[in-house]
């Protein structure tokens, strides 16, 4: 059976509220509580229940690898001045910053944007949908006191009243989801045709051929994919066998026949991004100063359709899967 998506159950348990709704009311949607004070802060809740929002999940799942890359915006990806002391990126090494980002696991799986004045955006769609984590014990302690040294009023100056209201939790236990699309993490489209170009190479006119800057682009993304493997537990010839292909490749199934030139990843490549998705969750926590969420547990299902019951599946590192291939290699017919 061709596996389309990998689907993880999550169950995670911890103490506390560690993603709050700021001072807006959950219940009302306005600031502050019903007594009419602002001074509080509310736990994210959804029909009495606390949640972790997928936003908050994804930002301390990646966090190792994206400090820094918050500030794409303030970066200069879109060719800011730097009047205000920023970091300026000029659009010229925008194909190098594309390709880092690109032959990284945050790139693969986070995905990213990369924006500029004038210029097409160079992104990829992240292939990880994580929902919110809705926890199932519990009742929150409202009214709790705390105190926030850094309190501002509305003029930016110090608050001369810290004091401030949360709600707060005591144990808590959390189900949720993930699943990672096949389809979207396979390819690393470099065409700008169709408008979604993950990855840009050097355009000046002067150097036509840009074959040794893709070749260099492909052995960094092995090196990259190799070290995941070997850090998930792949066995030296297992992860010998990863590898990507450059070429031009046209999606299965498509209406318009549309060739498009990018990379396309082999099954023991995606095998070692599965790998490390999983012990990303199987090790994942948030820690605050009033409480913690760790992950429990972590199960994995594959499907051929998303629709379709899963199987599941433990995951060696040695036993690849019979991933699902969404494209065809077009083979270059012009003489040279």
């Amino acid at each position: 059976m061709n596996i389309n998506y990998i689907e993880f159950s999550l169950q995670a348990s911890g103490f506390g509220c560690v993603n709050t709704n700021g001072n807006i009311n959950p219940y009302t949607g306005k600031q502050g509580g019903d007594d009419g004070f602002k001074n509080r802060i509310f736990a994210k809740q959804r029909n009495g229940k606390m949640y972790i929002s997928s936003n908050c999940i994804r930002g301390y799942f990646f966090e190792p690898d994206a400090k820094g890359m918050m500030l794409s915006n303030q970066g200069g990806y879109n060719n800011n001045k730097g009047d205000n002391g920023e970091l300026v990126i000029s659009s010229k090494d925008m194909p190098m910053i594309s390709q880092k980002i690109a032959s990284s696991y945050l790139g693969l799986i986070r995905g990213y944007m990369l924006t500029e004045k004038g210029g097409d955006a160079i992104k990829r769609n992240s292939p990880l949908m994580v929902t919110d984590w809705v926890n199932e014990n519990g009742e929150p302690n409202k009214n709790e006191v705390m105190v926030n040294h850094l309190a501002l009023d509305e003029d930016g100056k110090k608050e001369s009243n810290s004091l401030f209201y949360q709600d707060t939790w005591g144990d808590t236990l959390y189900h949720g989801m993930a699943v990672l699309s096949l389809e979207q993490m396979q390819f690393i489209e470099m065409d700008n045709r169709l408008g979604h170009q993950a990855v840009r190479f050097n355009q000046n006119p002067k150097k036509a051929k840009v074959n040794d800057d893709i070749e260099t682009f492909k052995t960094q993304l092995i090196y990259t994919l190799k070290a995941i493997g070997s850090r998930c537990g792949m066995a030296e010839e297992t992860y010998d066998e990863i590898n990507v292909t450059y070429g031009r490749f046209l999606k299965k199934d498509m209406l318009f026949a549309y060739p498009e030139e990018g990379i396309l990843l082999n099954n023991a490549a995606l095998h070692a991004l599965v790998l490390e998705t999983k012990r990303r969750f199987d090790t994942f926590s948030i820690i605050k100063s009033k409480g913690f969420v760790r992950t429990d547990k972590a199960t994995v299902s594959m499907r051929s359709t998303f629709t379709a019951e899963g199987f599941a599946q433990a995951l060696s590192p040695d036993v690849i899967p019979d991933y699902a291939c969404f494209y065809d290699a077009i083979e270059d017919n012009n003489e040279a």
